[in-house]
C-alpha cells in the first residue's frame, strides 16, 4: 500500500531587500539599514533570481522603495506633516533621493524572473520616524520595553501610530507612488504580498486595522513571527488569523544563520513554521548552497517546498484541517473541518499530496467520481511522487466534503497531466471535456502563471491546436510545450 500525505508546505521570505547603502543612520534619526560594511550590488539581486530557478520555487522579495525613489515621491506633502499624520522618512519635506542606473536595471531583472521571484512589500523606510528618532515599527507603534524586557510605559499592546490609522493609508498610498516609477498599474497594481518591518502590524476587532488598509489594495498574504512575545502585543492567535481577507502565518529565522550576516549557509532543517525567515544579506556569495538547502526540504516525507506564496497559504489549511485516509488502492480525503473563512477568502487553491514510491514506479492514475481530479503530477529526485488535485471551482479549490479516490500504480505516468516539476505556476484543472473530432478530444487546462514558463502537458496524442482565453500564450509544438507568460 502506498501511503500519501498532505506535505507541510514552507516558503522563503526576504526581508530588507531594496537598500543600497549599508551605511546605519540610526544615531542621526534615519534608519539603520543593511549590518555590514559592503553595500548591496545588482548582481546579488541577480543571484536571488536564480537561486529560485534553481531552487523550483518563488520566493517572496519583501522590499523596501525609498531608495528606489527617483522622482523624490517622499518628499511630496501628502506624505508628511503637517497634512499626513507622519512623515515616510527622516527627512520629512526636505527629502532628496538621486538613483543611478542600477535601481532601474535590478527591477528590470525582476520583471524578467518574475517566474522565480516575487516583489512584495515591506515598506517605505523601514521604521518610524517622529522627534529626531527612529522607531523600528514602520506600520505600528510597539510598547516600549527595557533590556529585561519589562514594559516601560503603559502601554502592553500594539497600537496604531495615529487613531484613526491614517498612517497605514499614508505608508501604502507612498508605496504604490514608489513602484508607479518602475511598474504600470496593469503590470502590477501592488503586491499582493507583505511581511511588516520587524513583525509588528495593527491587528484589532475594528475596520481599521494594517489588514484592512492593505487588503482593499490587493494584499492577500502576511508572514510575521507573530508567536511569543510579539504575539502577545498584537492580539493575533497563534498559528495565525484572517485579517479583513489577508491571511497573516507565522514564520521563523534559520539555526546557524545569524541575523543580517552575509555567506552563511544554513544546515538545519526549518522548524515547523509555514515561513523561513530570512533577509538579504543571508545569501551573499552563498545563492547556490542556498538553492540546495531549499530543495532538500523535499527530502523530508511530509514536507514540500512551496511553488509559490498562494501555494504555501493554501496547503496551510489542506495540512491543518483536511483528513487523510490511505486503503489499498484508495486514498479518502475529508475536507469539512476547513474553515469557512478559507473559502469565503479565496485562499484555497488545488491540492497537492504527496507519496513514496519506488525506483520504477509511477502514479498511471488518480480519480474520483467527478470533481476533483489529476490535473498535475512529477516525481522529484528522492522518489517521491506529487499529485496536484484540481477542479472547477474557484482557483481550483476542493469543496467542503468526503472524496474517494482510486489510483493505480507502475511503470507508466498518467496519460493526461501537466508536469510541473521545478515550475512556480499554480495549476487549477486540467479536463478532458470529451470528444472534439472523430478521434480527438478537447482538453481544457486553468492555471495561474507568473512571468513566463514552459509547461509540459501530457496527452495521448499530439494536439491539433491550442488556445488560450486570457494568456499570452505562443504554441510551440506538441514535443516542446506551451511558452506562456502572465
Amino acid at each position: 500500500m502506498h501511503l500519501f500525505n498532505i506535505p507541510f508546505t514552507i516558503g522563503l521570505t526576504i526581508d530588507d531587500m531594496g537598500w543600497w547603502l549599508c551605511r546605519n543612520d540610526k544615531a542621526i534619526g534615519g534608519p539603520p539599514r543593511l549590518h555590514g560594511t559592503e553595500d548591496p550590488k545588482p548582481v546579488f539581486y541577480n543571484r536571488l533570481f536564480e537561486m529560485g530557478k534553481a531552487a523550483g520555487t518563488r520566493p517572496q522579495g519583501s522590499f523596501i522603495m525609498s531608495e528606489f525613489d527617483d522622482e523624490n515621491v517622499c518628499g511630496k506633502p501628502e506624505y508628511n506633516k503637517p497634512l499626513s499624520p507622519i512623515d515616510v522618512t527622516e527627512k520629512g519635506l526636505n527629502w532628496t533621493n538621486h538613483i543611478d542606473g542600477k535601481q532601474k536595471y535590478v527591477l528590470e531583472l525582476l520583471k524578467i524572473h518574475n517566474a522565480w521571484f516575487e516583489f512584495g512589500l515591506h515598506g517605505v523606510r523601514h521604521g518610524h520616524f517622529e522627534g529626531g528618532k527612529f522607531y523600528e515599527s514602520e506600520w505600528a507603534k510597539r510598547p516600549p520595553r527595557d533590556e529585561k524586557g519589562k514594559f516601560t510605559t503603559a502601554q502592553t499592546q500594539v497600537e496604531p501610530w495615529d487613531e484613526e490609522n491614517r498612517t497605514n493609508e499614508v505608508i501604502a498610498d507612498c508605496f504604490t507612488a514608489l513602484i508607479r516609477q518602475y511598474y504600470t498599474e496593469e503590470e502590477l497594481p501592488f503586491p499582493e504580498s507583505f511581511a511588516p518591518p520587524h513583525h509588528i502590524l495593527y491587528y484589532d476587532k475594528n475596520d481599521k486595522t494594517t489588514g484592512a488598509v492593505l487588503h482593499k489594495r490587493g494584499v492577500k498574504y502576511c508572514n510575521a513571527k507573530i508567536s511569543g512575545r510579539v504575539s502577545l502585543e498584537s492580539n493575533i492567535p497563534k498559528g495565525g488569523v484572517v485579517d479583513h481577507g489577508m491571511h497573516i502565518l507565522d514564520r521563523r529565522s534559520l539555526r546557524g544563520v545569524p541575523f543580517d550576516d552575509a555567506a552563511h549557509t544554513p544546515v538545519a532543517f526549518p522548524r515547523k513554521f509555514p515561513w523561513i525567515e530570512t533577509h538579504f544579506r543571508d545569501f551573499w556569495y552563498t545563492e547556490n548552497k542556498w538553492a540546495q538547502y531549499l530543495y532538500n526540504i523535499n527530502s523530508r516525507r511530509h514536507y514540500m517546498l512551496g511553488k509559490n506564496t498562494e501555494q504555501v497559504h493554501s496547503q496551510y489549511y489542506y495540512n491543518k484541517y483536511a483528513k487523510i485516509i490511505n486503503l489499498p488502492g484508495k486514498v479518502i480525503i475529508d475536507t469539512t473541518k476547513i474553515p469557512q473563512k478559507a473559502y469565503d477568502c479565496d485562499l484555497l487553491s488545488s491540492l497537492v499530496l504527496k507519496v513514496p514510491l519506488g525506483p520504477k514506479e509511477n502514479i498511471t492514475s488518480f480519480t474520483c467520481d467527478g470533481e476533483p481530479h489529476l490535473t498535475g503530477y512529477y516525481k522529484d529526485i528522492y522518489g517521491f511522487g506529487y499529485v496536484t488535485v484540481g477542479s472547477s471551482e474557484t482557483m481550483g479549490r476542493l469543496k467542503r466534503g468526503r472524496y474517494v479516490f482510486n489510483y493505480t500504480v507502475s511503470k507508466k505516468p498518467p496519460m493526461i497531466y501537466v508536469d510541473n516539476s521545478m515550475k512556480t505556476y499554480n495549476l487549477y484543472e486540467l479536463k478532458n471535456n470529451g470528444p472534439a473530432s472523430p478521434g480527438g478530444f478537447n482538453c481544457c487546462l486553468r492555471l495561474k502563471v507568473y512571468g513566463t514558463q514552459t509547461m509540459r502537458v501530457a496527452l495521448p496524442n499530439p494536439p491539433s491546436s491550442a488556445y488560450s482565453s486570457d494568456l499570452n500564450s505562443e504554441y510551440l509544438d506538441y514535443n516542446e510545450g506551451f511558452s506562456i507568460s502572465d
